[in-house]
C-alpha cells in the first residue's frame, strides 16, 4: 500500500496520466485517472455480482497471509497502476475464484452476490428506459429501437444470472454473464456502431460540402467545440480545399481554413 502511494504521488506530480500513451486506446493519456479507472471496470459490468464480492474476498484473504490472495492483489495494483491491460487477466482470474466460491455452501458473501445483481438488474431497466426516450429523442422512432435493442441484449442474460443465482445453478449462471456481455457487444458494433461512423464521418462530409460552393480567395470556417473533430476538420481541409488551417482566438472553438 505504501507503494502504490508513492506511485500516484510521482504520477501526479510528474503529470503522469496527461501525457500521451499507444496502447489499446486506453491509457492515462487518453482519459483522465477516474475516467480510467471506469473504463477498467466497465469491462466487468457483466460480472459485477461476483467483482465486488470477489475484491473484498481478496482483501480479506491478504489480510489472512494467504499467498494466492497476496499474489493477486499485488500484480491487480501493480497493472492498474501502471495503465496495463494485464489487469484484466487478473480480475479474470478473481471473479472465477468467486464464482467457484459462490456455490460453497460455507460461502458467505452469497446474500452480498444477490443483492448486487438484483440491484444491477433494477439499474439496468432504469438506463435501458432513459436510453430508449433519448433515443426517440435524438434519432426518432430509429434511435427508439436502438436503444430497446441494446437494453434487451443486456437485460435478458442479466436476468436471467438473477434466476441461475437463486436457483444455484452453475451453467445457467456462467452462461448468462458472458453471453450477455457477449451479446451487447454484438448488437452495439451492428446496430449502433453505423450511427457512430456517421457522426465521425461528419468532418469530411462538410469540407467535401463546402468545397463545392466554395469560391476562390474565399475564406471557410467552422465553429467546432470537440477537438478530435476539429483536428479532422484540418486534415480535411487541406486535402479537399487545398488551405493551411488556422485557429484564431477571435472566433471561440473556430477552425479557420483560408487561402
Amino acid at each position: 500500500l505504501l507503494g502504490a502511494a508513492v506511485l500516484l504521488l510521482l504520477a501526479w506530480l510528474g503529470n503522469w496520466w496527461q501525457r500521451p500513451t499507444t496502447f489499446f486506446w486506453m491509457g492515462y493519456g487518453r482519459q483522465g485517472l477516474g475516467e480510467y479507472l471506469l473504463w477498467q471496470w466497465g469491462a466487468w459490468l457483466p460480472w459485477i455480482a461476483f467483482a465486488l464480492p470477489g475484491c473484498w474476498d481478496l482483501l480479506q484473504r491478504a489480510r489472512r497471509g494467504e499467498e494466492l490472495a497476496l499474489l493477486l492483489g499485488g500484480m491487480g495494483l501493480s497493472t492498474l497502476l501502471a495503465g496495463s491491460p494485464a489487469f484484466q487477466l487478473v480480475m479474470a482470474l478473481v471473479v472465477a475464484k468467486a464464482v467457484q466460491w459462490y456455490f460453497d455452501p460455507k460461502y458467505p458473501y452469497r446474500n452480498g452476490v444477490r443483492s448486487i445483481a438484483v440491484l444491477h438488474l433494477v439499474l439496468l431497466f432504469c438506463a435501458a428506459a432513459v436510453g430508449m426516450m433519448g433515443g426517440f429523442l435524438e434519432l426518432g422512432p430509429a434511435g427508439f429501437r436502438l436503444g430497446m435493442a441494446l437494453g434487451a441484449a443486456y437485460w435478458i442474460p442479466s436476468f436471467l444470472l438473477v434466476i441461475g443465482l437463486f436457483g444455484l445453478r452453475r451453467r445457467l449462471v456462467e452462461a448468462s454473464a458472458a453471453f450477455g456481455g457477449l451479446l451487447l457487444t454484438l448488437v452495439f458494433w451492428t446496430q449502433a456502431g453505423p450511427w457512430l461512423e456517421s457522426y465521425r464521418g461528419m468532418p469530411r462530409e462538410l469540407v467535401q460540402e463546402a468545397a463545392t460552393w466554395r469560391e476562390d480567395g474565399e475564406e471557410v470556417w467552422f465553429a467546432v467545440d470537440d477537438e478530435a473533430c476539429r483536428r479532422s476538420l484540418s486534415l480535411y481541409g487541406l486535402l479537399y480545399l487545398g488551405a493551411p488551417p488556422e485557429t484564431t482566438p477571435e472566433r471561440p472553438s473556430g477552425l479557420v481554413l483560408a487561402d
